[in-house]
């Protein structure tokens, strides 16, 4: 899968503004062993892995700094008409460009990447599995899963609420197995709504997660964008060339939510904490 990920993403156009954030393809061939032949990928080299380096989880600004590359690198895979199909915390990676020290966190491992609208594997992490994904390993349903954007979507959500949560731990996870968390969100009425709840993040940021986080794929945001999720309040915070400053104390906010293209919600509300950036 990884290897045909990258032969049809390496004949497409404007390739290189949207790989910015995945590892970099540097040679592939067949590679004969004995008796077994297999095919043989060399790709860039990077010196820690998301799960290791994580003195993010204690500043601001880093923590940001990853999730705008990681939103960045899942939209790169979205606009190249793909899906990652694993996004998680292990598939992340730190790179340090060899002049200049610049650093930049990418997507690895393309295994379970899919053309979107394409039947995908039977595979998941189990933490960060979707319910559609769930309900097709433990047999609840029989017909694959369609790639979508908002696959991604929710494994991308899952990894940033486990990265401002206590301890890195999803309160619905806790002291379950594997298969216990994919029984837990294969039920009907799962949800986040604890986790959620004990996050310690503004409130506007805890409701766009959760609409990254709703069960049935058709009502779950399609994108994710690093600004959604921005919660570096600190004045005169430079933080990826922009200028973070928080926004007036209180401002009104009109929240419309529509399904099939009709308004389903509508409600006007006050909020006491926000960011906007300035370039």
């Amino acid at each position: 899968m990884k290897l045909m990920f990258f032969s049809r993403i390496h004949q497409m156009p404007n390739l290189q503004h949207a790989m910015k954030g995945f590892v970099k393809y540097i040679d592939g061939a067949k590679v004969q062993l004995d008796s077994f032949r297999c095919h043989a990928l060399i790709l860039e080299r990077g010196p820690w892995s998301g799960l290791e380096r994580l003195p993010f989880r204690t500043s601001r600004s880093h923590r940001y700094n990853f999730v705008e590359g990681l939103v960045r690198a899942v939209q790169g895979c979205h606009n190249l008409n793909h899906i990652h199909g694993d996004v998680k915390l292990d598939n992340i990676m730190l790179f340090v460009a060899p002049s200049g020290g610049t650093t930049q966190y990418k997507l690895i491992n393309f295994d379970n990447a899919t053309r979107v609208g394409q039947p995908m594997s039977k595979h998941c992490t189990p933490e960060y599995c979707p319910p559609e994904m769930a309900k097709y390993i433990l047999g609840h349903t029989t017909a694959p899963v369609i790639a979508d954007s908002s696959y991604d979507v929710w494994c991308t959500a899952v990894l940033i609420l486990k990265l401002y949560s206590e301890g890195g731990t999803l309160l619905e996870f806790a002291h379950l197995n594997n298969d216990e968390i994919l029984e837990a969100i294969a039920t009907p009425d799962f949800s986040f709504q604890r986790s959620l709840e004990a996050v310690d993040l503004p409130c506007q940021i805890t409701k766009n997660l959760a609409k990254c986080l709703r069960v049935n794929p058709a009502n779950r945001f399609k994108e994710i964008r690093a600004f959604d999720f921005d919660v570096c309040i600190s004045n005169g915070m430079t933080v990826s060339g922009k200028t973070v400053a928080p926004l007036p104390s209180k401002f009104n906010h009109v929240t419309i939510e529509k399904e099939n293209d009709e308004v389903i919600h509508s409600k006007k509300e006050d909020y006491e904490e926000g960011i906007q950036t300035t370039k």
